[in-house]
Formats: structure tokens, C-alpha cells, sequence
């Protein structure tokens, strides 16, 4: 895995692309963002069914964050791996997602969530959560299967 410092730096650039971006903003009205973090799943890694935490404490800040929209950010391109689908969990049924690298999935952190096992390659990918935008349930956690590596992921 990358270095935390290299993390920070991808982070950061993450963060300015994202709040620069009018599709996004329009689509979230984010109030603030939970730093990007970022993951990796190879030889199996998958990471089960779960619901976000409602609150999240930014790195470094002491400050508590609400979370209520959850965006995954595809790095690896699709060909690039085999399995490894986002799938979200919704009124309107089970959606599957393995896009292109450089495409967002933005849903509702309250939306049970989870990634399919690699069975090919390696996927990269950024998650982030964006508070206050609504009403929480309680939320179910899961922990990474062997093979995936989530830098300072709690998620």
C-alpha cells in the first residue's frame, strides 16, 4: 500500500476534484466531505454486507461527522479485474456496479452495501461519505475478507 503521506496527497486531490465538480455537487449538495480513503482487493478480498456508521470522526480534527451519502470511487478499470462488483442494496431492488475508472457511485449510506470477491487482478477503488442529508438506521458492520487492504478503512 501506498504511504500515509502518498494517501494524504491522493486524498487531497481527490477532495479538490470532487468539490470542483458541479455534477457532484448538484447531485449531493455535500455540506462537507469525510476524507477519501482508499482500498484494495486482490486473491479473493471482498468486504461484506454492512451500513456505515452514522457517525464518523475525521482524522486528526476531534470533529464528528453525521453520514448519510456514501460514494465509491472506481480507479481500476473494469477488464482489470474479474468480480469485485460494489453492490447496493435498494427500495427499488439490488443494483450492481463495476464502472469505469474514473466513475462515482453516490447512495445512500443506510443502503446495505458490499463488494463481491476478486477472483482476477486487482481492484482500486476510494470510498468517501458525505453528512447530513437525512434520517439513519441502525447500522450493521462487517470486516474485510483476507485479500483486502483499506487504508485506515473502518467501512
Amino acid at each position: 500500500m501506498p504511504s500515509p503521506r502518498a494517501r494524504g496527497r491522493a486524498s487531497n486531490f481527490q477532495f479538490r476534484r470532487l468539490t470542483g465538480n458541479a455534477t457532484f455537487i448538484s447531485a449531493a449538495l455535500p455540506e462537507g466531505i469525510y476524507p477519501p480513503r482508499f482500498n484494495r482487493y486482490r486473491d479473493g478480498g471482498a468486504y461484506g454486507p454492512h451500513i456505515d456508521g452514522a457517525l464518523m470522526q475525521v482524522p486528526g480534527t476531534g470533529r464528528t461527522l453525521r453520514t448519510d451519502l456514501a460514494a465509491t470511487l472506481f480507479l481500476s478499470a473494469p477488464d482489470e479485474y474479474d468480480g469485485g462488483e460494489l453492490t447496493v442494496e435498494t427500495d427499488a431492488g439490488t443494483q450492481q456496479y463495476k464502472s469505469e475508472a474514473g466513475s462515482l457511485v453516490l447512495y445512500p449510506a443506510t443502503s446495505v452495501h458490499f463488494v463481491l470477491p476478486v477472483t482476477r487482478g486487482v481492484r482500486f477503488a476510494s470510498f468517501f461519505l458525505d453528512p447530513e442529508h437525512g434520517a439513519r438506521r441502525p447500522a450493521a458492520r462487517a470486516s474485510p475478507s483476507p485479500g483486502s487492504d483499506r487504508a485506515g478503512a473502518d467501512r
